[in-house]
């Protein structure tokens, strides 16, 4: 079994925290979404990660297997747009494994409502994700304690990027979904557990 512990740079992490991992570790620095997502103040944490078991962290020292697998609403007071916000946002999720799919629902302000289908294999390999059924460039992998969904789309003339960083709270009743380094950095929605 991995053993991880927060710590608040790299070099605060115990050396025995390191050695005990048979398949060895990594210290990844990352940033975390505080409690009140409004502000945009970030906590920077530091987590051992085994480098064996992708998707395991430690939380206070007590080991979690993150899967997103649910179904979820936006909390639009706590999320932000960087485009106009929706009237409603909801998002179901299958999360087995190295295999992930998401439906969003979109209602706009006006009522119409879109929905779209992503699928994606968490492995890190390029080109394995599609968008409502069309194959799309990108990849997923974990990154620590996230999930950073990455994907270059085209629609009309203009390329974008996008780098999707998800994570969930450790009572896993909430989901943060944050775009960083893209074409919609600072961009978040915060998604609280429907069921």
């Amino acid at each position: 079994m991995a053993q991880s512990a927060d710590f608040e740079a790299p070099d605060q992490a115990p050396n025995f925290l390191k050695d005990r991992s048979p398949g060895g570790c990594r210290t990844e620095s990352f940033l975390q979404p505080c409690r009140s997502p409004r502000t945009s103040r970030r906590l920077r944490k530091c987590v051992i990660v085994d480098e064996t078991t992708p998707g395991n962290v430690v939380w206070g020292r007590r080991e979690m297997k993150i899967n997103f697998t649910g179904s979820w609403n936006a909390d639009l007071s706590q999320s932000r747009f960087l485009g106009l916000s929706p009237k409603a946002l909801s998002v179901k999720i299958e999360h087995a494994d190295t295999e992930l799919v998401e439906e969003v629902l979109l209602t706009r302000l006006d009522g119409s409502e879109e929905r779209v289908v992503f699928k994606c294999r968490i492995n890190g390999e390029q080109d394995r994700s599609f968008l409502n059924g069309k194959a799309v460039p990108g990849s997923t992998r974990w990154k620590g304690e996230e999930l950073l969904i990455e994907t270059w789309l085209q629609p009309g003339t203009l390329a974008r990027h996008f780098c999707d960083y998800w994570s969930m709270s450790p009572d896993g009743q909430t989901l943060f979904m944050e775009h960083r380094d893209d074409d919609l950095a600072g961009q978040f929605t915060v998604l609280k557990r429907a069921e």
